[in-house]
């Protein structure tokens, strides 16, 4: 059920770093954080007495601002319970000292009919009732204070307990999240894929079990850092703050927002903690040497824009301009930048610092974070600085109008820097290198793991000379209100192709040939993304004059023609650019664009061929391009879901319902899914129903994802009717004893054909072991074993010879089923050891149509290889590639009898026949090497005649005759 009730966001103020405090002091905080679109403050009050004054003197200036500002600003109590005495019964005085004085005033805090009441840990503080009575303490506790000021207590608590308890606890009315704002799961032993992007997910379990009604309060938090000795409150630890956690949080909370009533903002003023948001004010508790050169104050302008969207519910540019609010409108014509940064890298050595490296160093990563909020699309170049000349530590991101996130490697000595460019004109600009003189440091003179941020004020001045608009400052960064003219529709179509709608830049696919696994998708470790482009598009940047040598060579061609262009020599020799770079740097073509107009037509053959999707944000960003680029639909081939750092997968089942109808109208035609870290387990059984409305789809890549059971992948290639399925490298989670059997319960009985499975040693016998196969519905056709160094002490075509004879008599099976007999079986074999001939090829009689593949086999192998070609096995096509192989013998200087006698013998025999393709497979790969390695003709005198007499190379058309 929907919640209708009005959002709060309120900050966590720390009232014990007020001591020095007037009521000047709390107007400027209390001011600052409503123009920022606060709601109010937590007071968070210790046991100190002097306290009582400085909430006082807030609570004045609540009420004075409220009537100047025309809004309200209202506060509650936070009570820090690990500090305020609770031992006995007479403790309550301290808690009813502040309720009693300030519950009545007109800026506190009322909510569902009671009086706000919240703490900070409070699960051992059980006032004289004894140890494990903590329902019956606080119950005690709230009559008390609802006797003491006449009105009821709406107590949401912060209580590091279970929440199995909730529904045992009635003196709750709600609960406050507390840890929900990092990613406190993470350990230093916690796998990679955890650790990058990690889940931000932890309310779940606390949503699942309080009773309904109550009121959930969530916490945000843009990072955490502290550093005190044991001398002091041996506090030293951070979180990682990594992956643009404010932002990646807010998105959760948007996901699950009809559940939160109120949000928490950790912190306003917590500077020993580093996730203050406001600038430095009052006495610190010293945590100056991390604080004072870190202030936060972009961050701060960063959270009043979730701040507004959390509230309306939508973010502005999702918005038909004819609905939106006058807010909304401002926001869609600002561009913004935004970026933070260690001031360290992390395994920088401190010189002089007697706490020590923090605990949770290691989690964080040498990356600086930028988040773009783009007016229209644009140009966004992220650099090391703006000293930096070398081409290869800038990225070229085109973004669309909305809000994105980029990062960018951190480099020592250097600095970050981002700027938007739209029309040839500098938009918005972010150089704390420049104007605050911010370098990274390899040797900090104490650890820092707090992010610096710094409001570039000065580049205001040198942007009005620029530019005719006004120029104004947010955050560190400079800000046209008033955006140039429009792009040209040509333009447009280009930069709105790429993130947060990312273009593969390294996939060589071509759509028009029959998939090619190993090639096309095996290489892909990383795709770009819309939160990860700069670091992956970063890698092959090339200089824009080449591109530029390249328009002028293919102004007014076609695509054929810019090919072309890319296979000479001449440019990248010149700038020394590799050509593989050159050609697969398509993200560059894209950033070239704004270089030269007159190469917009041209660029469309490389792009929009495969988009990445990550989030609904990028579906709906999508959907708007097709509505107003239709020459993209055309161009639209493969989908890249990508579910990396995304716990909420609900926006995959709207992608199909959205596209439906341009593909009615038969404007798009898409032919292949790529799922990236997704997990499958976790989708509806039914999903690939969903997708079933996009007709056409013939292959679907399923890529480090996670599983467990097969039938997951066969329900979705199934309803799809598809042609081919890659499960490449996918792992399978869950107990053996509970994952269910190889491709059990497919759907209706049909096949799943073409099925491209690699996986490691350990997991082939995972996945073949159990005995009650459901095969009926399967054509697993390729089956690829990966030799892994992990068992160098046990070669793979050593191990277990009774488990190769239960995959070769699974491939028997297949035959007795009478699945496609018109598909060849493939058994690719990846090892330096030639013993599994030895295991298999004298155990079996191989059933007609088998065709076994050797590669990575040295010349030692050769002649035991070679030899299984003399028994009679019907129609059995053995294929040898493998260059090593072949430079391997014909660098030899003489003809050696005893590698190719064997094969001179195997076609003496009067089945050669059968097996004359092995010969050509191997002669095939070998053709091209007599020129490369300059041999002698002993290969052609000794070998072909032997060969030519038995009409073996009609097949090859003589190409061995090449040297």
């Amino acid at each position: 059920m929907a919640n209708h009730k009005p959002k709060i966001v309120v900050a966590h103020f720390m009232v014990g770093n007020t001591y020095p405090y007037t009521a000047n002091e709390w107007r400027k905080d209390i001011q600052l954080a409503s123009e920022h679109g606060f709601d109010g403050f937590a007071l968070n009050v210790g046991k100190e007495d002097w306290q009582f004054d400085r909430v006082g003197d807030a609570f004045e200036a609540a009420e004075q601002l409220s009537h100047t500002l025309k809004r309200e600003f209202t506060m509650f109590m936070s009570f820090d319970m690990a500090s305020i005495p609770s031992a006995s019964r007479s403790d309550i005085s301290h808690i009813q000292r502040y309720v009693s004085a300030f519950a009545r005033h007109p800026c506190c805090l009322q909510y569902e009919g009671g009086v706000v009441v919240s703490t900070f840990a409070g699960e051992g503080s059980f006032f004289g009732f004894g140890e494990g009575n903590l329902d019956e303490a606080w119950g005690w506790v709230k009559q008390e204070l609802r006797r003491s000021i006449g009105k009821e207590i709406h107590f949401i608590p912060s209580f590091f307990i279970n929440p199995t308890r909730y529904p045992t606890l009635r003196c709750l009315d709600g609960y406050f999240h507390w840890n929900g704002g990092w990613p406190i799961h993470l350990t230093s032993t916690s796998p990679r894929r955890e650790v990058r992007c990690p889940r931000l997910d932890s309310d779940a379990p606390h949503l699942y079990h309080l009773p309904v009604g109550k009121t959930y309060m969530a916490a945000v938090s843009p990072w955490f850092f502290t550093h005190y000795g044991k001398d002091s409150w041996n506090k030293n630890w951070t979180y990682r703050g990594d992956d643009h956690l404010l932002v990646r949080r807010w998105e959760h909370l948007m996901s699950i927002r009809d559940q939160v009533d109120i949000v928490q903002v950790i912190s306003w003023n917590d500077y020993g903690e580093s996730h203050y948001l406001a600038p430095p004010l009052g006495a610190q508790p010293n945590s100056e040497s991390w604080v004072n050169s870190c202030p936060h104050d972009a961050l701060l302008s960063l959270n009043a824009y979730f701040i507004h969207v959390f509230k309306r519910g939508r973010y502005p540019h999702e918005v038909d301009s004819a609905h939106t609010t006058p807010q909304e409108k401002e926001l869609m014509t600002r561009d913004v930048i935004w970026m933070w940064a260690r001031p360290h890298l992390r395994e920088a050595v401190a010189r002089e610092d007697d706490v020590g490296r923090p605990d949770g160093w290691d989690l964080t990563d040498d990356t600086f974070w930028v988040v773009a909020l783009a007016s229209n699309p644009c140009l966004l170049i992220v650099s090391s600085g703006s000293g930096s000349a070398d081409p290869h530590r800038r990225a070229y991101n085109l973004v669309t109008s909305g809000i994105h996130k980029f990062s960018h490697p951190m480099a020592a000595n250097a600095s970050m820097r981002a700027e938007m460019i739209r029309d040839g004109e500098c938009v918005a600009l972010c150089d704390p290198g420049a104007t605050a003189g911010f370098k990274i440091s390899d040797r900090p003179e104490t650890y820092n793991f707090n992010a610096f941020e710094r409001p570039d004020l000065s580049l205001v001045k040198a942007l009005k000379t620029s530019t005719t608009s006004t120029l104004v400052s947010c955050g560190p960064c400079t800000v046209d209100p008033h955006p140039g003219a429009a792009v040209t529709e040509g333009s447009a179509v280009l930069v709105n192709s790429v993130p947060a709608l990312a273009v593969a830049d390294r996939l060589d696919y071509q759509p028009k040939e029959p998939p090619l696994p190993n090639h096309c998708w095996s290489e892909m470790t990383e795709l770009p993304s819309g939160d990860a482009v700069s670091a992956s598009t970063g890698r092959p940047d090339v200089p824009i004059e080449i591109w530029e040598k390249i328009i002028d060579c293919v102004r007014g061609g076609t695509a054929m023609q810019l090919r072309r262009t890319l296979s000479r020599s001449v440019w990248w020799e010149e700038w020394k650019v590799p050509y593989t770079k050159l050609r697969n740097a398509r993200t560059d073509l894209a950033a070239c664009c704004l270089v030269c107009r007159a190469w917009v037509s041209r660029c469309r053959y490389h792009l929009f061929q495969l988009v990445s999707l990550r989030s609904a944000s990028d579906v709906t960003h999508l959907v708007q391009l097709l509505t107003q680029s239709p020459a993209l639909r055309r161009r639209m081939y493969a989908i890249h879901i990508d579910g990396r750092g995304n716990s909420d997968l609900s926006w995959i089942y709207t992608l199909p319902t959205q596209l439906e109808p341009f593909q009615r109208n038969s404007e798009i035609f898409i032919r292949a899914l790529l799922f990236q870290q997704v997990d499958i387990y976790r989708l509806h059984p039914n999903v690939g129903r969903l997708f079933s409305r996009l007709q056409g789809i013939t292959q679907v890549y399923f890529k480090n994802s996670q599983y467990t059971s097969f039938s997951q992948f066969a329900r979705i290639s199934c309803a799809l009717r598809t042609s081919y399925t890659d499960i490449t490298d996918c792992v399978q989670v869950g107990a053996a004893e509970t994952v269910s059997p190889l491709f059990a319960g497919v759907p209706g009985g049909r096949h799943l054909t073409d099925v491209w499975l690699r996986a490691p040693w350990e997991e082939l016998k995972r996945i073949f072991r159990p005995r009650d196969w459901s095969l009926v519905a399967v054509n697993l056709q390729v089956v690829c074993l990966c030799y892994t160094k992990e068992r160098d002490d046990e070669p793979l075509l050593y191990l277990d010879v009774e488990f190769w004879k239960e995959i070769l008599g699974l491939f028997l099976r297949f035959r007795e089923v009478n699945l496609k007999r018109t598909a060849w079986t493939k058994i690719r074999v990846q090892s330096n050891n030639d013993h599994f001939g030895v295991c298999i090829f004298r155990e079996f009689r191989w059933q007609q149509g088998l065709r076994v593949i050797f590669t990575s086999l040295e010349l030692p192998s050769v002649p035991r290889l070679l030899s299984f070609l003399s028994y009679p096995y019907d129609d059995l096509v053995l294929i040898i590639c493998n260059n090593k192989l072949a430079e391997g013998v014909l660098t030899q200087s003489t003809y050696h009898p005893s590698v190719w006698q064997p094969l001179d013998d195997a076609l003496a025999r009067p089945n050669y026949a059968r097996i004359q393709k092995a010969a050509v497979w191997l002669f095939d790969r070998i053709q091209v090497l007599p020129t490369k390695h300059n041999c002698t003709n002993d290969l052609a005198r000794e070998i072909l005649p032997k060969l030519a007499s038995r009409t073996v190379l009609r097949a090859c058309n003589g190409c061995i005759y090449s040297g």
